[in-house]
């Protein structure tokens, strides 16, 4: 909500009171013999700042307390929606001009070009020869950073850890905290990097496979992309990504899952280091469609995220005790419900849901796992009515690939057909043994 002035025609804002104004009916509210005289001056011009304010109190202390409230839900949501999908401020663009923004790193020729997803918040910086060289989100806050490509983030020669976002004259030192992992993997890599650059370092090591669901959230000042380092993760944890990537594909994107269609088995294979410019053109949508999405709505005042697709069901099974699924595979489960759920509605067709299963497959993305019964199912969806605000808000496919809305009506009897339904399509499968 916009901050109300704390003065009115020279009066405390305390002194115009419900009280005065309970019993008149909307679009009744009285001013008084100053405020006549003000009108009649005015001769129809345009009503003075101090009076209109006057009146725009005094009609909304008149309102009932829950029309106030749902005026306020509803001012919050246009103020974070502009129109656009995604979009969170009001007029016009946060970079008003080319003059007023920093250039990207070591790109000064390169100038922001609007997201048509998200034209006031997240921007793309493209290449003399118009490859993709990273993006900007800006916030309103302000918050503003930048998520870059950056090959070889670890050679001796990159100076981008040890220079980037460091004071000009400032001490050349760094804190660095790191999963053991990958500091098992990289870390003397990485520390020959820094003593390259003459930076000082402390690490703190932690270890991994952690799970929480608190969802704490503060953005970054960047974020440093290198698909180098997925050349050393196992071929598990690479469909495991793949989860998260076909889930925005499902929703966003017929070109993204064109491109799994045709080359996913493939990019698990290579791990993501070929050289035919398919992985980087799937890390490319796969970045830009999270940009848009949720660049715009860091603090999630919109709750109808279609980016949610494949987390209604998920967290319950993968907080399952013991249970052997990592997050993208749950992700992937989750999603395969709700792509029969969907079917089943008459949302997409039976085609649709046999080509996206096939997909999945030949990924090697599970499709089922044996907690997807009724009983921990109808727990996710009163998880999700708990954590949406008391709406279910479930993002299902409608018309086809690329495409969804959220719904809000699925009951257990719904949810039942559709887990029958799903485990049928798994047949004699090892996966179809609950």
């Amino acid at each position: 909500m916009k901050t109300i002035q704390e003065q009115v025609g020279g009066r405390p804002l305390s002194a115009v009171t419900p009280e005065k104004t309970m019993d008149v009916p909307i679009g009744q509210a009285t001013v008084d013999d100053e405020g006549a005289q003000q009108l009649r001056e005015a001769g129809g011009a345009a009503m003075p700042p101090d009076l209109t304010m006057k009146c725009i109190l005094e009609a909304w202390n008149v309102l009932p307390a829950e029309t106030r409230s749902e005026l306020k839900r509803l001012l919050i949501e246009s103020e974070t929606s502009s129109g656009v999908p995604g979009g969170d401020t009001a007029g016009g663009s946060l970079i008003e001009d080319e003059e007023s923004f920093q250039p990207l790193n070591g790109h000064d020729y390169a100038k922001p070009e609007p997201l048509a997803r998200a034209p006031k918040n997240v921007f793309v910086f493209r290449g003399k020869q118009q490859q993709v060289l990273g993006w900007r989100n800006v916030f309103d806050l302000p918050i503003q950073y930048d998520v870059e490509l950056c090959p070889g983030l670890l050679s001796r020669e990159s100076a981008t850890l040890s220079n980037r976002f460091r004071p000009e004259d400032g001490p050349r030192r760094r804190f660095v905290v790191i999963d053991e992992a990958v500091s098992e993997v990289y870390g003397a890599k990485m520390s020959a990097n820094f003593d390259n650059h003459g930076v000082e370092v402390r690490y703190v090591v932690l270890p991994g496979e952690e799970k929480n669901r608190v969802g704490t959230f503060y953005a970054p000042v960047g974020a440093f992309l290198d698909k180098s380092f997925i050349a050393t993760q196992d071929e598990r944890n690479i469909i495991n990504g793949l989860g998260e990537i076909m889930k925005l594909a499902l929703v966003r994107s017929t070109e993204l899952f064109s491109l799994l269609e045709l080359h996913g088995a493939r990019l698990v294979r290579e791990r993501f280091q070929g050289a035919d410019g398919v992985s980087d053109r799937v890390i490319e949508l796969s970045v830009q469609i999270m940009l848009e999405e949720l660049g715009p709505n860091l603090w999630e005042h919109k709750l109808e995220r279609c980016v949610d697709y494949g987390h209604t069901f998920s967290k319950i099974i993968e907080m399952e005790p013991a249970a052997d699924i990592m997050h993208g595979e749950a992700v992937n489960v989750d999603g395969f419900l709700c792509l029969v759920i969907a079917k089943r509605r008459g949302m997409i067709t039976e085609a649709v849901l046999d080509r996206v299963f096939r997909v999945m497959k030949s990924i090697g993305l599970p499709t089922i796992h044996e907690s997807v019964q009724l009983a921990p199912m109808v727990k996710g969806l009163a998880d999700a009515v708990e954590h949406r605000h008391g709406k279910q808000r479930v993002p299902l496919l409608k018309g086809g690939i690329g495409s969804s809305v959220c719904v809000n009506d699925i009951n257990p009897d719904e949810l039942k057909g559709a887990i029958a339904e799903a485990w049928a399509l798994h047949g004699d499968s090892e996966d179809a043994k609950p």
